[in-house]
């Protein structure tokens, strides 16, 4: 079992996940102690998909983000060239 830091998990997070298809589990570490794996799914183990409306939900959390609609709107009218 191989261990990482946050760090160079983040660094090395593809890698990470095709080790974990492969059936390897890998220890992520905060400060030296253990504090989350990566891990590969067991048969059996339940994984819900985020549903649209959770995707929604999740959007309208962050008020300070714009839809792309929203976002064109805000730019100028007239550009001067």
């Amino acid at each position: 079992m191989k261990s990482f830091s946050i760090r160079g998990a983040k660094d090395n997070f593809p890698a990470l996940v095709k080790a974990a298809q492969g059936g390897e589990t890998t220890i992520l570490t905060k400060r030296g102690k253990p504090v989350a794996k990566i891990a590969p799914l067991q048969e059996g183990d339940k994984v819900a998909p985020l549903q649209a409306a959770e995707l929604q939900d999740k959007r309208s959390e962050r008020s300070d983000l714009l839809t792309f609609e929203q976002w064109l709107l805000s730019l100028p009218h007239k550009l001067d060239l």
